[in-house]
């Protein structure tokens, strides 16, 4: 299947893989299993993108939107199954004031 990844809100994972969009094929169900091959295909800098370095956990500051209406939160990343043609936007929320 392939699904179409938006990592322009996610600078530092759009130079890891060097786009900001692109045509992703994988052959998980869900948002975990894409995020996982993601991190399989673009390797130990991708996992650090994504995950805090503290708590070795996803980063709850990147965001997923799901065909550029449905904000997904973290847990409902391995029941969100996605289908072929869907759109992933990856974004980091800001903090302050």
């Amino acid at each position: 299947m392939k699904v179409s990844v938006d990592v322009a809100g996610f600078s530092k994972l759009s130079r890891i893989i060097g786009v900001e969009q692109m045509e992703f094929p994988f052959s998980g169900e869900n948002i975990n299993d894409l995020i996982t091959e993601l991190i399989a295909a673009f390797g130990k800098e991708a996992k650090k993108a994504f995950h805090d370095d503290e708590q070795d956990i996803f980063n709850p500051m990147i965001q997923v939107i799901l065909n550029e209406k449905e904000w997904i939160p973290v847990y409902r990343y391995t029941d969100t199954v996605l289908k072929e043609g869907d759109t992933l936007s990856f974004v980091v929320l800001l903090a302050g004031g």
